[in-house]
């Protein structure tokens, strides 16, 4: 008996639920720890952000001025705070920037190389330099300052890890955001822990959320914004969805201004909803869904001006010209290769062939999932009841091609200014719809399995999904990360 329920106990969902969260956080917890200070993606600039934020009123001095624009041969080059400066370059960031396989000296005291002096609070994290290389106006920056003054008397070891830590519970929040998706748009509560679990392994998404970033609050917004729109399609406008709307646009534009693009899927959204009342009520409701498709158009056509090149003598004859040598340089196999691998976080620090390789197997995948989309939309037959509605699956895709296109008219806009790449579409720029993006793939595969009218198959392809990403994580955690940082 006491066997049978503790079994019991095991397999509750919400046992099982907490168990994926608590793995991710843990995991979170020890990639923080095994990553350098300042050695996450424009680290160094964000915890400067944070650093201005908190105490740059305590300044009591003046600022010397020293160019941003300058070739950094040095750490020190920066403008960042004094403590920032110091702390790095004891830590050996210089040594980790040089080159791709270099390691930091490490002492074989209990005491690591150095740690006296950082923990010494010798520096001010004050910003002596104007104009400071910070990224201004984020509501993430602003948000994480309150640690950074709450922990003020600590020193930036204990101060920079602990905003990582708050990194990985902004992560934990978005793993079960991916669960609560999945389940209303109609995933067993099995199926819904399977992909939250797939989602909670994936390389880039577990690296990302341990390091300090703005887009580590950004991407749980989309994916509250995208739970929100799954609860309007299932039961209609409430209190509750509008108030997720609200809150996560709100927060996702002051953080970031990627966050804008929610408004785009929010208008077809909310045109959807009043369409939809049309079979029921009268020509007012009809007048209504033609009143909010105007606003989505008016929205898309606002947020597409903004991204427009900041010309306003170029003719239309120019612009086009301009969209045209910007997709033939974009659009290529290079490019969206590039993308892929950084999405997927396939870090290139060792020569192997599962790294040169995964992300084409995962592209064979996707084309297959593809197929299935396909089928489960232009198919006669009724789809499988372990799948969600055809509408749930039109709103995903619709929020990844609005995230695709903002990013590439943002990209297109800077193109048509300097000639060159210089934003990119670096696969992290994704992430706000991997949610989405890993519900489509699983949807798609289990169309193609529809044909069976059995759920064990989909329940093998979910499994199976689940073991690789976890060995594929495995690997690059103790393979490639431990072995370029330590060995």
């Amino acid at each position: 008996m006491k066997n049978t329920s503790l079994l019991a106990f095991i397999r509750n969902p919400k046992v099982l639920l907490v168990l994926v969260l608590s793995v991710f956080f843990l995991k979170g917890v020890f990639l923080a720890t095994v990553e350098p200070i300042f050695d996450g993606q424009d680290e160094a600039r964000h915890y400067n952000s944070i650093q201005y934020s908190a105490h740059q009123s305590n300044i009591d001095s003046s600022m010397e001025k020293r160019r941003t624009d300058n070739k950094k041969l040095s750490f020190l080059d920066y403008n960042f705070s004094e403590e920032i400066l110091n702390a790095g370059t004891l830590a050996g960031i210089d040594a980790l920037r040089s080159d791709s396989f270099n390691t930091t000296d490490y002492s074989s005291s209990y005491n690591g190389k150095n740690e006296t002096q950082l923990n010494s609070q010798d520096w001010k994290p004050i910003n002596y330099f104007d104009p400071p290389d910070i990224v201004y106006g984020s509501f993430y920056h602003s948000l994480t300052a309150k640690i950074e003054k709450s922990f003020a008397s600590q020193n930036i070891l204990v101060r920079f890890f602990l905003i990582r830590i708050f990194s990985v519970l902004l992560g934990t929040l978005a793993v079960l955001l991916t669960y609560l998706i999945a389940k209303t748009i109609g995933f067993s509560t099995k199926h819904a822990l399977i992909l939250a679990t797939i989602l909670s392994f994936q390389p880039k998404f577990s690296m990302y959320f341990t390091n300090i970033n703005y887009d580590v609050l950004l991407i749980p917004m989309f994916f509250l914004f995208t739970w929100a729109g799954t609860l309007a399609l299932k039961k209609g406008l409430d209190w509750k969805n509008v108030s997720l709307f609200a809150f996560s646009i709100v927060v996702a534009v002051l953080t970031k201004p990627t966050g804008f693009i929610l408004f785009v899927p929010l208008a077809f959204l909310l045109a959807w909803l009043a369409f939809e009342k049309i079979k029921i009520r009268d020509q007012k409701t009809q007048r209504l869904a033609v009143a909010f498709g105007l606003i989505a158009f008016a929205v898309l056509a606002f947020l597409l001006k903004t991204h427009l090149p900041n010309n306003s003598h170029a003719s239309f004859a120019q612009t086009l010209s301009s969209v045209d040598r910007y997709l033939v340089k974009s659009l290529t196999i290079g490019r969206f290769g590039l993308s892929s691998r950084t999405y997927w976080g396939t870090l290139d620090w060792t020569n192997t062939w599962l790294l040169s390789n995964i992300t084409n197997f995962i592209w064979i995948i996707q084309f297959f999932a593809f197929l299935g989309l396909g089928f489960f939309f232009f198919s006669k037959d009724k789809p499988s009841e372990f799948l969600p509605a055809k509408k749930f699956v039109v709103f995903l895709i619709g929020l990844i091609v609005a995230l695709q296109l903002g990013i590439r008219a943002a990209d297109w806009s800077i193109f048509s200014n300097t000639g060159s790449l210089d934003l990119g579409t670096p696969g992290r720029y994704f992430l706000p719809n991997l949610a989405s993006h890993l519900i489509l793939v699983f949807t798609g595969l289990g169309a193609l399995l529809s044909h069976f009218k059995k759920e064990r198959f989909f329940n093998h392809v979910l499994l199976a999904g689940l073991l690789g990403m976890f060995a594929f994580v495995m690997y690059l955690i103790f393979d490639v990360i431990i072995y370029r940082f330590y060995l």
